[in-house]
Order: C-alpha cells, then structure tokens, then sequence
C-alpha cells in the first residue's frame, strides 16, 4: 500500500465513539471519581474531534496523571484497532467514485477491470493490515519473553552486587585531556563531510542493527508509524511520577513507553560522567564515538538488542540509567533508537520544546498527542528556552580566549578554520566598539532597544553571513573545545560546582553563550528585540522574545492535539492570547476545568481585610514596612498558631520581605512568642539546603508533641511548586500581599509595552496591567495548590490583603476554591470561623 493511499483511507475512517464511563473505570486500578471519569471523556472526544489544542484544569489530588493516562491510551489503541479493522470500500472505490464525477463517464472504464483491480487492491491491503497484526502480536510475544527474562537477570544480578549502582556511586577521578582533545579538525563549509553527527548515526544504526529479514519487513510496513504519546514536564521526579502511575493503569502499563534526557542523566561511562559540565560531557562523548581515542565500551558493546528490553518494560531515568549498568549498554544512545518505535516518549520541557533538540532527537511529531504537565510555567519555559543573554564581561574573556586559543594552536589549525575564528573576532570586536560608545547611544537612557536589523547595522556586521557562522560553531564544536582548554591552560573556570551561583562563566565557555547570541542574530525574528543596559558596570545585551507562538507554532501544527494540563492555570486567556493566537478559539481550543474532590466542608477560605486592631491589611510596596501593619500582622500570626494545629506554611511576596518583617518579629518580641505555640522554620535560598528544612519541618509536626510547626516561605521560590503539604504538614496555608513582580524590571516593561501595542491591534486582547497581575495571581494559585492533595484532606486558607476582595483579582483565583471564599468583616469572626472549622475536624 502506497503511504498516500494509505493517508487518503485514514481520512475515510469512522468516527470512535467515546466510551461509557463503565469502561473507562474498568481501566482505573480503583473506583474513579465523577470528575475523572468527565476528565477522561472529554480529553478522548476532543482528540478523537482533532482539537488542535484541549486545555485541562484538574486541583492537585484530583487523580489528573492517571486520567490523562487512561484516556490517552484507551484512544490510541482504540484507533489502531480502527486503523487495522477491514474498510468497507475499497481505496480504488473512493477515488473511482470522485473520478466517476468529475469526469462524467467520459472514459469509462469495462465493470469487469474496475471489479478485478478492486479485488487485487484489497487483497493486497488486508495483506498489509494482516502483516501489521501479526508483527503486533510477534512483538508483544517477543517483549514479554524479555520482560521474564530480564527479572531473572535483575535478580541474578543483584544478589551478585547487593544490589544495583546507582548512577552516583560510579566514582573515578576526572579524566585528564591533552592537547589533541581540544584541537578542530579540518572544516569546509561548502561539502558534506562526514561531521561528527553522521558519524554516530552510522555508529548507532550498527550497533542497534536488526537482522536483515526483520529489516525488510520494517521497510515493508514504513507507511503504518506508531501514532505517539509525547508527555512532557518540567522535572524528572514529575517525569518519574507519571511513569509511576503508568505502571499502575490498565492499558498504559502494556504501552511501549521509553523516557529521554540528557547525557547527564543517562551517561554511564565515569571518563563522560564525571566531567564538570553538560557541555563537556556532550564534548567528551562526541570524541570518544569518532575514533580520536578509545570507543565507549558501552556504546560498542553489541552483545544483545538493548532498544528491545528498553521498550520490553517501563522504565524511569533513575530505572533507565541502572538498567545501562546491568548490561553494560549505553542508556542515552539506546532510548534515542528506541523511541522509534516506543507509543509513549516522555522527556523534560527543554528536549519537546526547542525545536533543535527535537530534531537532534529525531522526534516525529506528525499527527502525535503531546502532552504538557504542570503547564502554568509554559510560557514562561518557552520564552526563556529562547531568549539569550551576552554581556560585556563575557565578550572581553571570549576574545581573550580566542587568542590564546590561537597562539597555542595557529600552525596546526587548517586555512578555514583560521578564517572563521576570524569572522567571529570581528563580530566580538563589533561588540567592544558599541559597548565603548553605548552611554552616547542612549543619551541618558538607563536601556536601549532595537530590532535585530537595526542593532546589526549598528554593529557593522550585517554584511557577515551569521547563518554560515553558526553552522561552523556548531559543527566544529569550538565552544566546547575552548572550555576545555580555558580549563586545563587559563584555569579560570573553577572545578568545584557551586548550585547557588548560577553564573555562567564557572560551566560554560564565553563563546558558548556567544554562539546562542550569534543564533537569535541569524534568527531574524520580528517580534524579537535586543535590550541594551547596564547592571553592576557590566553592558548587558539580552535578546527577548516577546511573542512565544511564533516557537510554539510548529509543534502544534505538526501535532494532532497538544494538551495543557496542570491544578491551576487560570488565568486562561494568557495562555490562548500568547500561544495560540492564529487559532480559532470556538472550532479548534477547548478548555475544561473539573472541581476538587474533597467536600466543600473539607476547605476554609477567608480574605482577611484588617488586622486584630483593624489597621487595614495593604501589603503594597509603599505600607507593607509600616511598624503598625507589621504588628498587626505579628499578633495576627500569633492568635493563628493557637488555633490551627499542626503545620502552617506561610508565603511572603519575596526573601527580602520574608527576611524585613522575621527581624521585625525577633526585635519586637512576635517570634519568641510564636515559637513557644509553634517552632519556626525558614526557606532556605540555597536549594542545596531545601529538602533539609523540609525533612526538619517534617519531623517538628510528627514528633513535636502536637505543638506543630510554622513554615516561612516565598511565592514562586523553592517550596511553592512541587511541594506536598498534604495533612498534618500543611493545616494551614496563608498567603500575605499580593507578589507582584518589579515593574522597573526591563523585561517586564518591554513584555508589558508589547501587549499594550498588540492591545490596540487586537481587540479584547490582553493589556500589559492585565499581564502583570495575571503574573502575580499565577504565583499565588500555585501556592495555594501546596494544601488539600486527597480526597480525604482538609486545611484553612488565609488570604491577607484587602486587594483579595477586589472582583477582578478574586475571579483569578481557582474556580473550585473561589466559590466558597468568604469574607469576615470582623475580626472575631474569622477567628470564630477557624476554631470552628477545626473543632468540627477534630470531633469526626
């Protein structure tokens, strides 16, 4: 069957009816709530209707990830079945029926030939559809086999080693590179060369070769590709919870499921893994696979079709990455070649988002399903994936590098590569001559913007062919060559990693952030603008992207349906407005937001107003250092932690206010009394430190003699995303002031400038006051998702700020927490209220 034949009889196929909530429960591992079962239907309709995009709302601790599973899987198998059931007419009998009108009988072709190609044409495609089943079922046979075999292996295995290394105990000491690791090769611009990504294609498509029987007929069945789950998320552990739960569903543990992430994550080889950098893991590997110096052991083990017990099973990174030791296989390399042929690929945000590393991949979006979990930070992860930053600081050391680079190399390097790394000094030169004139660009100014055009021209470098530069960096890998070099020569990059400072110049070469830059540059996009400024005496030049649907766009038109789901991501109209404006919003977006399973007698929400004395509560910039608020504030805290039992976790607006009104409380006596009802803990700013407090703050409530514990933290910092403080550990949430971001922040004003103009050309479109409160209300939702993660939870929610009563900012607030907020207007009300609600909890 030809692959057109076969796309024209896909477009003839009968619609799926949407199952019965009888039979999506029996795909449920236990009873399904009423809203799962409206979750699963509505999600199964619209990819079976085409949506283009479903926007799925679902609280935390409503079931969403094994929802999302269910109905996924239950579609994609239902419409394999469709595809493989035996039409009712022909191919031939559609495209004759068209031809028979069009052309009016003027050729009419002898019954007897029609009837006799008819036949022929569909003996051959129930052939096909016969083979298609039938390697189906050889398959499943095959992977099950392996499924047994590798549990025996497994604990052979472990009884052997006590039990299976971990990624993090492979220990050795760093490699050390010479001279040659860090010389190019020869580069032309102008011919094919065998770089060094054909070279690992040929390199994989051996080692993960198929006997050639098989090979055959895969080609033979290349028109039917496995329709494909792509589900993406911000983190691992999210990634590794989704895995979970798809272990534990019906269909989905019966899926060809294979997990992707970086070099990091999956390398098992110490001589790559243990190198300080990303970028110079991706360096070392490359190396190794080309013949420089020895082959990766576990890239050239072939002893066993390693993408076939891959896919025999689910596995996580952590799984996949074990799973690489016990054979003695590549992981990163075996779950690129198995994702071929795997149902279900998931993979982080960056990998599904960048349309580069798509293609690095070699992922196949056509007619897929992509899923984006936690999708309230989407816009955010897209804008940043694609805005680039340089700076002054990093030009001067890319161009000290360079030299050196030179100096030490210049009789061994070959005529282009001598030209290009020319070309590349002149554009860094361009960059030190406009930083020399920049306070006479901006008169005063404290930013300058322009377009990509307009900032060339004032560079000089716009008769330089960017885009053949770009290819150079990244065929020749001179970023990644430098940073070795500066490591082991200039000794400017420190060996020890510190997560908590998060400058570029200790991971990554200057030129690497050169190439992104030089990257934007060559894009040419016309929403795209550079901003110019100065921060610390460092000239900064940052590229915006300030409309993300432009990068977002191909991904949804290569897709079938691309989901956002998440707990909370109101308010909708940002992500409609910024991601998806060429859609149409009634035929092709629908949006579905489900209330929480709890009762509504399981949630106290209350606005608070004003303080015990009545001080109104306005926690904006100008009144929140008000002595008289932050008293109010303190005693307010103080008459909570008699009432709430257990934990409360608290958020502030920001660290420095968090850290403003604890010195506050300590000087004015609040704290001492605070922590004889309740012990106080802190967020740390350094992550490294984070799971610490919480293991802490935990163990306070559970061993604190029922006194409980006071958790202080910070709206869109480490605890407010991610972070379950489910029952004893989070009885309390409350919320002060709204966060609102810096409006002085250059980004911000140039995003908000953006959509003020955009407002004026589109009608009803999202203003830029518009986008900074639902910016801040994002925030706040998210923390407020920490309380109530089961059915069978329950917690008080404490909002405090006048501004919370305002309609406009209630209504951004979760739909099924917003419809039973309420408002004291006297103090002992809401306090009567509370101790109510938790005498009610108490006696049941």
């Amino acid at each position: 069957m030809k692959i057109q034949d076969f796309e024209d009889y896909k477009k003839n196929l009968e619609h799926l009816k949407t199952p019965s909530n009888e039979e999506f429960s029996k795909l449920f591992p236990f009873k399904p709530y009423t809203i799962q079962l409206d979750f699963m239907s509505n999600l199964y309709s619209a990819i079976e209707d085409k949506k283009k995009v479903v926007i799925l709302e679902s609280p935390t601790g409503t079931g969403k990830s094994l929802s999302l599973i269910c109905s996924v899987t239950k579609w994609l198998i239902d419409n394999e079945e469709r595809l493989l059931k035996p039409p009712l007419e022909t191919i031939t009998n559609f495209s004759a029926k068209k031809e028979e009108s069009t052309d009016n009988k003027k050729h009419k072709i002898p019954q007897w030939v029609l009837q006799h190609f008819e036949e022929k044409e569909k003996q051959e495609r129930n052939d096909f559809f016969e083979r298609i089943k039938k390697q189906r079922i050889l398959q499943k046979e095959k992977f099950q086999k392996i499924k047994e075999k590798e549990r025996k292996r497994k604990r052979i295995y472990e009884q052997k080693n006590d039990k299976i290394k971990k990624i993090k105990q492979i220990k050795e000491k760093e490699v050390e590179e010479n001279d040659e690791d860090f010389l190019l090769d020869e580069y032309d611009s102008d011919k094919n060369i065998n770089n060094s990504v054909n070279k690992i294609k040929k390199e994989l498509d051996s080692f993960f070769d198929i006997e050639n029987n098989e090979k055959e007929k895969e080609k033979e069945l290349e028109e039917f590709q496995e329709q494909k789950i792509y589900y993406s998320s911000r983190t691992h552990s999210q990634i590794s919870q989704f895995t979970f739960e798809l272990k534990k569903s019906v269909l989905g543990k019966t899926m060809k499921c294979v997990s992707l992430g970086s070099r990091k994550n999956l390398c098992i080889n110490p001589k790559v893994r243990n190198l300080s950098s990303l970028n110079r893991m991706n360096d070392k590997c490359l190396d190794m696979n080309e013949g420089k110096k020895t082959k990766c052991t576990y890239l050239c083990n072939e002893n066993e079709d390693f993408k076939d017990i891959i896919l025999s099973d689910i596995y996580d990174i952590e799984e996949l990455a074990s799973l690489g030791i016990m054979h003695e296989n590549c992981p990163y390399y075996g779950s690129r070649s198995a994702s071929k042929m795997a149902q279900i690929i998931t993979l982080p945000y960056n990998l599904l988002i960048q349309k580069s590393s798509r293609e690095a991949l070699g992922l196949n979006l056509k007619d897929s399903i992509i899923i984006f979990d936690e999708a309230h930070n989407i816009i955010d992860t897209i804008t940043n994936t694609y805005s680039f930053m340089l700076d002054s600081e990093m030009i001067v050391r890319a161009i000290s590098d360079i030299n050196q680079y030179l100096e030490k190399y210049k009789n061994r390097l070959k005529g282009k590569n001598i030209m290009y790394i020319q070309q590349i000094l002149v554009i860094l030169n361009a960059f030190q001559n406009y930083i020399l004139n920049f306070k006479k660009e901006i008169s005063g100014k404290k930013s300058y913007l322009s377009t990509i055009n307009e900032f060339l021209i004032k560079l000089n470098i716009d008769h330089l062919n960017l885009l053949k530069i770009k290819k150079y960096l990244e065929t020749s890998r001179l970023p990644q060559k430098l940073l070795g070099f500066t490591k082991k020569y200039i000794n400017k990059i420190s060996k020890e990693e510190d997560d908590n400072d998060e400058e570029l110049s200790r991971h990554v070469s200057p030129l690497m952030v050169v190439e992104n830059f030089i990257f934007t540059l060559s894009n040419q996009n016309k929403d795209g603008r550079i901003l110019i400024y100065e921060e610390k005496k460092n000239i900064v030049f940052k590229y915006l992207l300030l409309n993300p649907s432009e990068s977002f766009k191909s991904l949804v038109e290569e897709a079938r349906t691309v989901v956002l789901a998440g707990g909370t991501l109101e308010p909708i109209s940002d992500f409609i407005e910024q991601l998806f404006p060429y859609l149409e919003k009634d035929k092709e977006i629908v949006h579905y937001s489900y209330d929480h399973v709890i009762d509504s007698s399981s949630l106290l929400t209350m606005i608070i107003e004003k303080g015990p004395i009545g001080t109104p509560f306005l926690f904006n910039y100008e009144n929140r250092n008000n002595p008289k608020i932050l008293k109010e504030l303190g005693q307010l805290i103080l008459n909570v932690v008699n009432v709430i039992p257990d934990g409360i976790v608290i958020f502030f607006p920001s660290y420095l206010y968090l850290n403003e009104v604890y010195e506050f409380w300590d000087k004015n006596n609040y704290l001492k009394q605070i922590e004889n009802k309740k012990k106080i803990f802190k967020e740390p700013k350094n992550s490294k430190l984070v799971e610490k407090t919480l293991n802490n703050y935990s163990e306070e409530i559970k061993n604190g003699r029922n006194k409980g514990a006071v958790l202080l933290c910070v709206v869109g910092g480490k605890m407010s995303e991610g972070i379950n403080f489910s029952d004893k550990l989070g009885r309390g949430v409350i919320v002060i002031g709204l966060p609102f971001a810096n409006k002085e922040s250059y980004e911000l004003k140039e995003k908000m400038k953006y959509l003020d103009n955009q407002s004026k050309i589109i009608k009803n479109s999202t203003t830029g006051n518009e986008y900074y409160e639902n910016l801040c209300m994002r925030a706040v939702n998210q923390s407020i998702g920490r309380a109530i993660r089961h059915k069978n939870d329950y917690a008080c929610v404490l909002l405090l700020d006048k501004r919370f009563s305002q309609p406009r900012i209630r209504n951004k607030l979760p739909k099924w927490m917003s419809k039973n907020i309420q408002n004291p207007q006297a103090y002992g009300l809401f306090i009567g209220k509370m101790a109510k609600f938790f005498k009610s909890k108490k006696d049941l």
